[in-house]
Parts: structure tokens; sequence; C-alpha cells
């Protein structure tokens, strides 16, 4: 049995400011590239960006990096159980506030809401949950739109604070 992950979860990450006319891409890099661990490549992510604020996510086989993309939004995955108590597949997100390097907004600024179709069938049931991205886990990392594959910043420190500066995604 397949599990789907709609990407449409992306515009389910509410983005506050003044609305823009946005557009849903997939198979796209993230700005400015994938900065958690090493080997962890850019691509495969379903991508929206609105008022300077870039989002991000896609479906991954767990271990294996593979993203199993649909080319729609969609991406098809073994459900199951890989070992312990890990899912055969994840889920990865990146979120720039700063997506064009010219603003100044805090991650205390914005709310993020994650929509997950919970249909199993053709059809869509979306339930959506908000949460604080900086609280929700902490292993989260940062960096700036200059911070380079791999090199991004998990500290504690970092992971703590939502008001981080605008420039780190």
């Amino acid at each position: 049995m397949k599990k789907i992950l709609t990407a449409a979860a992306v515009a389910g990450f509410a983005l506050c400011a003044s609305p823009a006319q946005a557009i849903i891409l997939y198979d796209q890099n993230v700005t400015p590239d994938v900065i958690f661990g090493s080997g962890n490549d850019n691509g495969v992510c379903t991508v929206e960006t609105a008022n300077n604020i870039e989002v991000g996510l896609r479906a991954k086989t767990r271990y294996l990096g593979t993203y199993n993309s649909n080319g729609d939004g969609t991406y098809n995955q073994a459900s199951g159980i890989s070992s312990g108590s890990a899912g055969k597949w994840n889920y990865e997100f990146a979120i720039n506030l700063n997506a064009d390097v010219s603003g100044s907004r805090l991650f205390n600024d914005v709310i993020v809401g994650l929509s997950v179709d919970t249909d199993p069938s053709a059809a869509t049931s979306f339930t959506t949950f908000t949460f604080d991205p900086l609280a929700a886990w902490n292993d989260n990392v940062y960096g700036t739109n200059a911070t380079a594959n791999g090199a991004g910043d998990k500290s504690s420190v970092t992971n703590a604070n939502p008001a981080y500066p605008a420039d780190f995604t």
C-alpha cells in the first residue's frame, strides 16, 4: 500500500503578511540550498514564494534519499516501519524568511501551518496543524542565504530563539 503526501501542504504554510499572488512550483530547489547535514541534496521540493517568504516541502524515503515525486506536488511513498519506530518515509520542509535577501522578518513574525491530506483515496480531506517551527522540533537547522549545503547552525541557542534574525532560514 502506498501513502501519498500531498504537497498542497505547502499552501497550508500560513504566511503572515499582505496577500500576494504566488505560484506553486514542483520539483524545485529551495533557496539557497538544503543546509541540514552533509549529503542531503537540494531539489524535488514543492515550493511557493510570497511576500519574500519561500516554503518548500518534499517527501523522502528514509535512509535512501529517494523522493518518488509525481511532478505535481504529490509523492508516492511506501507505508510501514523501516527500523524501530521510524516510518519508511518522512517529509522535509524549508522556510526562508528572506528569499530575495532584502527582508527583515523574524520567525516570531510568522505563523506556520501544515495541512495533511488524511484521506487515502483520490479525494482530499485536509487537517491543518499550526505550530511554531522553532519549538516543534529541537533539531532545526538555520543559516543565511549564503549558507552552504550541510553548513547550517543547529545549536541550542538558535533552536530556542523565536526572534532569530530574519536572514536565517
